[in-house]
């Protein structure tokens, strides 16, 4: 990613989550369009939504450090539908999707979820919502959660919305490609049939894809950056890869980008359970 000449120039990139910090030095001459679902501001008092945008929107580390940021030439669009304390709503969540769509967004990182219990299933209406987004040439990419402790044994199931079929499940990988202890894991497909989304391959409950979450470098509140794990970091990495293949592929439609991020990933030994295809890969 480092390497690769793409910037996701002119891509429309939202960020749901719990705003940004739009005073931070590596942003500054961006344009970065906001709106606030849960109050008067989309300034971010708790620094998860900083640290996401700075994943997929930002650049380098202060003038010459290195590239910490994916698709640095995108066209940012930050929606706050998480509060001060990081606690949001399913319909905060919609009316931020529903924004991002309105203003031509062709990517949606959702680095948010909410645990599922088995045999739950997946939001009908997030699902009506992610297929209404692909047929407008917009993927939503959601988290698949952090429930997980598989040091002791325990595996939790992805979390809501990233457990529909037609929204990208992103699991987390640490700094050696193996899945991270938290990362939840996917389920089997019902009966054997099908339930993936138009132009998908993603079945109930199904990880599509890792990309690294441990110990990643990003922007934090105040102007300067810090380093996080989870789910939540890895996500945007792999919205900020859909934005750079949409700037290589222009024409292309969402389930085009679906196919070509799946059939670009790295195989990394892993259960598909675990990290789907495997590792985003860009070139």
């Amino acid at each position: 990613m480092r390497n690769s000449r793409y910037t996701g120039k002119g891509v429309k990139m939202a960020v749901l989550d719990t705003g940004f910090d739009f005073t931070h030095p590596d942003f500054a001459g961006r344009v970065i369009h906001r709106k606030s679902f849960v109050g008067r501001q989309a300034k971010d008092r708790e620094g998860h939504g900083t640290f996401c945008v700075g994943i997929a929107g930002g650049g380098r580390k202060g003038k010459a450090g290195p590239r910490y940021g994916v698709a640095s030439g995108a066209r940012l669009f930050v929606g706050k539908i998480l509060d001060d304390a990081g606690e949001g709503s399913d319909a905060t969540a919609l009316a931020g999707i529903e924004w991002a769509l309105e203003k031509g967004c062709q990517v949606i990182s959702m680095s948010f979820g909410a645990a599922v219990t088995p045999g739950e299933g997946y939001s009908e209406i997030f699902e009506d919502v992610a297929r209404t987004a692909m047929a407008n040439n917009c993927l939503l990419i959601a988290a698949t959660g952090n429930e997980s402790d598989r040091e002791e044994g325990i595996v939790g199931l992805i979390n809501h919305p990233a457990n529909c079929p037609s929204v990208l499940a992103v699991a987390a990988l640490t700094e050696s490609l193996k899945v991270a202890n938290y990362s939840c894991a996917g389920v089997k497909k019902l009966s054997g049939k099908s339930v993936g989304g138009r132009g998908a391959s993603g079945g109930l409950g199904e990880v599509n894809i890792a990309a690294p979450g441990d110990n990643i470098m990003s922007a934090s509140m105040g102007g300067g950056h810090d380093e996080e794990s989870g789910t939540s970091m890895a996500t945007p990495f792999v919205a900020g890869v859909v934005a750079l293949l949409w700037e290589q592929f222009p024409k292309a439609g969402a389930g085009e980008i679906w196919e070509k991020l799946i059939k670009g990933v790295e195989p990394i030994g892993q259960p598909k359970v675990d990290v789907g295809a495997g590792l985003v890969f860009v070139r």
